[in-house]
């Protein structure tokens, strides 16, 4: 994800302006029914206002992403002041850090690696999970993970552990 440059006032590249919507920009305000929809970047605080300027063609046409000013957003949106910043809460900045890791990687990024591994070894599937969501890996990946590491374990067992 490519962040707006500094001297940017404009980006036009709709594939950009998805990833930058919905991977950094934190949504502020909208109006016009929702098309308008205002935007600020947690990491410098600048604000970013979503059009669509072709609104004429189907579907609203393609978006349009401008940077605005500070006293332009409060008179537009009616935000309380021109220093209201809206940085990232600790919960969103981490998931921000660990979207796009693995599910190792992220145990390991995260120091639970071991805390896994033990509760593995003692089929703790609780902890396990608690694990896991901690790391923000969603139900169904954890029911598979769930699923699979049983699978493995007994595996592994029926070829390597005593039979009594």
């Amino acid at each position: 994800m490519t962040a707006p440059l500094p001297s940017e006032t404009a980006i036009e590249d709709a594939a950009r302006i998805a990833d930058l919507t919905k991977h950094r920009f934190r949504k502020v305000a909208t109006r016009e029914s929702d098309w308008t929809i205002l935007y600020q970047d947690p990491n410098d605080g600048r604000y970013w206002e979503l059009t669509y300027p072709q609104s004429e063609l189907h579907g609203g046409g393609p978006p349009l992403l401008s940077l605005l000013k500070a006293d332009k957003a409060m008179q537009l949106y009616a935000i309380a002041d021109q220093n209201t910043y809206y940085p990232l809460t600790d919960e969103e900045q981490k998931r921000k850090n660990l979207g796009g890791m693995s599910v190792n990687e992220r145990l390991v990024e995260t120091k639970q690696m071991d805390a896994f591994e033990r509760a593995e070894k003692h089929k703790d599937k609780e902890q396990m999970r608690k694990i896991l969501a901690s790391i923000y890996v969603d139900e169904p990946s954890i029911q598979k993970i769930l699923n699979r590491r049983n699978s493995l374990w007994r595996i592994v067992c029926s070829l390597f552990c005593q039979r009594r």
